[in-house]
């Protein structure tokens, strides 16, 4: 199954220590108040949201180890917010952010933040910001039937155009012949398929 790599792959980002702004966060948090970490997942909501954060809020962040806590903090939301909570649940983050010796009223905040009171807003932000893939958002077609050529009078063989609209608002168009078209349709279908499969594993069918 996918689900158990990539929770397998986000817990080994989290506790490698190559990873900075995580290897230094519980030393940066320890000398911080519960108040100030609730100012700095504060301004760390509004980064995701507005992707940019106002000179007035950053004077929050006084010296060097609030800053190492704030890019700590905003690196583990963001990463969390990338993967679905179907995939990656309250329970990984927990076990992540233990591994990590944060605060256990961190660890709550974190997890309140993430996964109850602002999680769609803070996901609807992070997929505006990441790479977007050019949609497909029409399909048209035509048949057409070549009746005859330069070498034989009579032909009558079909042919048919598809005309791809995109969100870009490009368009892309090509011919099919009746053995292309039955190709394309093969592997429609068995793309079909596999997302009905997929549909159906335990991390899809118990959020």
């Amino acid at each position: 199954m996918v689900a158990p790599e990539i929770v397998s792959g986000f817990q080994i980002v989290f506790s490698s220590p190559s990873h900075k702004s995580l290897a230094k966060l519980s030393t940066s948090i320890s000398q911080l108040n519960q108040a100030k970490w609730r100012k700095l997942l504060k301004i760390v909501s509004v980064a995701i949201v507005n992707d940019d954060v106002s000179d007035e809020q950053l004077k929050v962040i006084e010296n060097d180890n609030e800053q190492n806590s704030f890019l700590g903090l905003l690196d583990i939301c963001q990463q969390t917010l990338s993967f679905s909570p179907q995939l990656y649940k309250p329970d990984n983050l927990i076990k992540d952010l233990n591994q990590l010796h944060l605060p256990n009223d961190l660890i709550e905040d974190l997890v309140q933040l993430l996964f109850v009171s602002r999680r769609e807003e803070l996901s609807q932000a992070v997929l505006k910001q990441g790479p977007s893939v050019t949609k497909l958002e029409e399909v048209k077609f035509r048949i057409d039937i070549i009746l005859s050529n330069n070498r034989m009078k009579k032909v009558l063989q079909p042919r048919v155009t598809l005309s791809l609209a995109r969100s870009d608002g490009s368009l892309k168009q090509m011919e099919l012949d009746n053995e292309s078209l039955q190709m394309l349709r093969f592997k429609t279908a068995m793309c079909l398929k596999e997302l009905q499969l997929l549909k159906c594993t335990p991390a899809m069918t118990n959020p």
